[in-house]
């Protein structure tokens, strides 16, 4: 069987429609007429005029389909965020959306989302108006940052109505790599049960990077929140 190119079967999409609205459209009825008898030798013809017509809707559908085609390709892809580099799956989690809130206000940076099969992360990445972060977690200005982090988790709780215990706070890393995070983890209680949530704070191409991670579940030995933190580790400062 004679397989068509895509402009080919463009073309004869559009000739089949071309020919019933020329001809049905007129109480013709087509029967088992032809390709060549009821368009003779006048296909591209048709085809162009019709193209000519109807340019601006073709250029339109055309550009819709290549900005899907980049947002797709873009999801697949590496990103840079505040000088920060950020992949696009970590752990078994896949980003998701990108924003920028310096529209707002030009210290809270970049919400980078990324979702995972039993939990939900997010990536804050930002300046909070501080001119120099060094790297990692063992400076005064990163240890400061995570001392707000852990009393707005916890206010948060007051504010909405939520039980939110500060289980505990340490430090996160490996042998080989020395700390990499400030982690603070809570249990919240509500309506729907009990839960773990995690906030962890570093520093990195001189912004804060926190990282929020919510499991659905509060089993202290499930280390969901760990894998995904570490994977961030081990390429966050790789380029600094």
């Amino acid at each position: 069987m004679r397989r068509h190119t895509p402009r080919q079967r463009v073309i004869n999409l559009l000739a089949a429609r071309l020919r019933c609205r020329r001809y049905c459209g007129s109480g013709t009825n087509l029967g088992t007429r032809t390709h060549n008898e009821v368009m003779p030798g006048a296909t591209w013809k048709y085809v162009r005029n019709w193209l000519v017509q109807h340019g601006k809707l073709f250029g339109t559908i055309f550009v819709l389909c290549g900005t899907l085609l980049m947002t797709d390709q873009a999801n697949g892809e590496s990103i840079s965020v505040g000088g920060v580099a950020l992949d696009s799956a970590y752990a078994g989690f896949s980003r998701g959306k990108v924003t920028d809130n310096r529209k707002e206000n030009h210290r809270y940076g970049y919400t980078v989302t990324y979702h995972g099969h039993e939990s939900e992360a997010t990536i804050y990445v930002y300046s909070n108006s501080q001119r120099e972060i060094p790297n990692g977690p063992a400076s005064q200005v990163v240890m400061e940052e995570f001392n707000q982090v852990t009393q707005d988790v916890v206010a948060f709780g007051q504010l909405t109505g939520r039980k939110i215990e500060l289980v505990d706070r340490y430090g996160t890393g490996s042998p080989e790599r020395g700390m990499e995070f400030l982690c603070a983890e809570f249990v919240v209680s509500d309506q729907w049960g009990s839960r773990r949530t995690f906030a962890y704070v570093t520093g990195a191409a001189n912004q804060f990077v926190k990282i929020r991670v919510t499991l659905r579940t509060n089993d202290p030995r499930d280390p969901t929140a760990r894998n995904f933190v570490d994977a961030v580790a081990s390429g966050l400062w790789q380029s600094n």
